[in-house]
């Protein structure tokens, strides 16, 4: 999980908590829920921008590197005005225990409780009107893919998995959009999407609890074998290696902890592509870059570290 997620799902935590108090947290002049206030922080523009106003604790407007530093060290939230459907601005405020303890909860329940679990029913059709029940596909490998077309790295990574369609015919490849068809028709004639398209499938994204895009889960027999959150380099292989049911190649150096979430500290191990050591604010510049990506890995000896590793693509 890049810090980028990170950041979102700790800007997330807190509209949640402070979404029922905000009078300007509205969606077509109705009140909306903490989970489908989650849902549109990701789909609909609730997400913090550089041109998003940033406060410290006292109010003091701060640089985006400051904000995004601060964020990241896990000791603070971001308070959002929300306004238009936006974050107009954003203050941090000291996280509690019981905040973090409710936030560290949020990362356990989208990773590892998941693997090894039946996977939620759900019956839909794709944009050419063939019907899928999941249920149904039981003798089946099942691919979802979570995405909606102003997502960046959903688009990125489009060519990689529209080779992995071709690979394996004999796979059920599901993109759920939280897009309506109209939204999703023109976009595809510009990028092609060999996946079989669903259109408005906010209602299953919330099944699967995500909040945040792109999610990848890979379902055999109708159990949740395998899952990976945001933008990954070699998000081709590993559902490649998902799908045939093997694992990333033991003689490499280093393989990524799956489902376990990546949480930078001043205290980590960081380590670039070379071995060298990096401290946080060397590996938080690189990422805030958009060129790098990081995930936990294992050296030869067998200890964990994380990896900053340079992206196949660049926003």
């Amino acid at each position: 999980m890049n810090i980028k997620t990170i950041l979102n799902l700790l800007i997330a935590f807190v509209i949640v908590i402070a979404l029922p108090f905000n009078s300007n947290a509205q969606n077509n002049g109705q009140e909306t829920s903490g989970q489908e206030q989650i849902m549109d922080n990701s789909s609909s523009g609730l997400t913090i921008t550089a041109k998003t106003i940033k406060k410290d604790p006292e109010g003091n407007i701060i640089s985006n590197g400051e904000f995004d530093k601060l964020l990241a060290s896990g000791e603070y939230l971001a308070t959002p005005v929300i306004k238009d459907g936006k974050i107009v601005e954003a203050q941090l405020q000291r996280a509690s225990k019981e905040q973090v303890a409710a936030l560290m909860k949020m990362f356990e329940n989208s990773s590892d409780e998941e693997i090894g679990r039946k996977a939620p029913d759900f019956e839909v059709r794709d944009l050419n009107g063939t019907r899928y029940e999941l249920s149904a596909l039981n003798d089946k490998t099942v691919v979802l893919n979570f995405w909606f077309t102003a997502c960046k790295p959903c688009v990125l990574e489009m060519p990689e998995l529209n080779e992995l369609v071709q690979e394996n015919k004999d796979v059920i490849f599901l993109g759920l959009s939280t897009d309506k068809k109209e939204r999703i028709m023109p976009f595809l004639k510009k990028t092609p999407f060999k996946y079989n398209i669903i259109a408005d499938a906010r209602d299953i994204a919330t099944l699967y609890q995500v909040n945040s895009f792109p999610t990848h889960y890979i379902i055999k027999n109708g159990v949740i074998k395998s899952k990976f959150v945001g933008l990954s380099s070699d998000i081709k292989d590993k559902l490649q290696n998902a799908i045939n049911g093997t694992n990333q190649d033991s003689s490499k150096s280093k393989a990524e902890f799956t489902g376990e979430p990546v949480m930078l500290s001043p205290d980590s191990d960081i380590r670039n592509e070379k071995g060298e050591k990096l401290d946080m604010m060397q590996a938080v510049s690189m990422i805030n870059s958009q060129k790098y990506t990081m995930e936990n890995a294992v050296d030869k000896k067998g200890k964990k570290y994380i990896l900053i590793k340079k992206m196949k693509y660049a926003f």
